[in-house]
């Protein structure tokens, strides 16, 4: 393709630019949008509660959002993002290491240690750039860096980034994450990547298993607790709480976009080891830090998660009851606990058009295709929050089976349970 330059004179188009006239991605993307299919970047209008208002002004049942505790419409947390705001601006406009450093960070930091009982925290400006910070920061070339293959996009960036050496592992799979260690000579700095909830399917990691097979190689373990926080445990500190080996973990991280109702990430850890992140994670040094509103809106959805331990089990209630409702529609679920629910389906054509059918019956979910899962794998992804009500559900189980009874009518045949 030819481009105009300055001079008039015809050119070239970069081929860095141009590949992407030819890209398979770009052509099924305009292909579902002709189609009226496309089920990414959807337009929200108003609060992600347990109902939205979708652009059409149609009244949308949301079971398609991360805000598990439904707290992002709480008045205490909107009145703490509101004072912020009165207090602290915008913004910080610089990093925690300048001039982005409030004294909402350092309770939100304060809290976040004393809630899961460890040394120290570091508040990170999302909780992608939190497990950026420590995998970038620990872990450098000659090092074994041990993941489940299904761990989240940040974890595999961050190892990519360390240039430590990676080997994965089969999914929640004990035996062969144990073969990858035995490969690990002793003398190497090892550490193991895994999620407590994996943000898919909703599976649970085997955390007390991992923690034990790993030690024997003198390795630690980080688990990524982002769809977990508020969920799992007694006190909603996640699958290392449920597991009983919350003190037996070295590193944690953790996300507020999900059950704290915000934006940022945190690690929590051994204070020389948070310490040394921040003066040292690249990630944490150059991005500009935690805007107040949302430093404040987490540290307050934390206090009431604290206040109220009963929050944790009634998003659980609503998880075990959409596995039922889907399981009662006819439809294959993904083994898992807590809010998530992955319906697996064959291909990306299926999802999709499952997705529209139910977003016509009233009903928002996600479509997970790959990168989000591996290739080959396709899924609809369901989730619920603490705020749905049992006539919610009703709804859903009506439209769940209306979108099995569609698929078969389609020229795609529909899942069997």
């Amino acid at each position: 393709m030819s481009v105009a330059s300055s001079t008039g004179t015809a050119t070239s188009r970069p081929p860095i630019l141009a590949r992407v006239e030819s890209s398979t991605v770009r052509a099924q993307l305009a292909m579902a949008k002709e189609r009226g299919v496309y089920a990414f970047s959807y337009v929200f209008e108003g609060a992600a509660g347990p109902m939205f208002r979708a652009p059409s002004g149609q009244q949308v049942l949301n079971f398609g959002s991360n805000n598990y505790l439904g707290l992002t419409t709480h008045p205490r947390v909107v009145a703490a993002a509101r004072a912020a705001v009165d207090d602290f601006g915008t913004g910080c406009t610089g990093s925690r290491l300048m001039n982005g450093t409030l004294r909402l960070h350092i309770a939100l930091e304060e809290e976040l240690a004393d809630f899961y009982g460890k040394e120290a925290a570091l508040v990170a400006t999302t909780g992608f750039g939190a497990n950026m910070s420590v995998l970038t920061t620990l872990t450098r070339p000659g090092d074994w860096l041990v993941c489940d293959r299904d761990i989240h996009a940040s974890l595999l960036e961050g190892a990519a980034a360390s240039g430590a050496r990676v080997s994965r592992f089969r999914h929640n799979d004990l035996r062969s994450l144990g073969q990858r260690l035995a490969r690990v000579p002793a003398e190497d700095g090892l550490l193991v990547l895994i999620e407590g909830v994996y943000s898919a399917d909703g599976s649970v990691a085997p955390v007390a298993d991992v923690v034990a097979a790993t030690r024997p190689h003198n390795g630690a373990v980080l688990v990524d607790e982002a769809h977990a926080l508020g969920v799992l445990g007694a006190l909603g500190r996640g699958a290392c709480e449920e597991a009983g080996c919350l003190d037996d973990v070295d590193l944690v991280t953790v996300t507020f976009s999900k059950a704290l109702a915000s934006c940022g990430g945190a690690v929590l850890g051994p204070l020389d080891v948070i310490e040394e992140m921040r003066v040292s994670a690249r990630s944490y040094l150059f991005t500009a830090s935690n805007v107040p509103a949302a430093t404040a809106a987490a540290l307050a959805a934390l206090r009431l998660l604290r206040e109220q331990p009963e929050l944790p089990a009634t998003v659980r209630r609503n998880g075990d009851l959409l596995r039922s409702v889907a399981k009662a529609s006819g439809w294959r679920v993904a083994p898992g606990a807590g809010p998530i629910v992955g319906l697996p389906l064959p291909s990306i054509i299926h999802a999709v058009i499952a997705w529209r059918v139910l977003m016509d019956r009233g009903v928002y979910c996600n479509v997970f295709a790959p990168p989000a899962v591996p290739e080959g794998q396709c899924l609809l992804r369901l989730s619920t929050m603490a705020t749905h009500t049992e006539a919610h559900f009703d709804q859903l189980h009506i439209a769940l089976e209306e979108t099995r009874e569609a698929l078969k009518g389609s020229r795609v045949k529909a899942p069997t349970s």
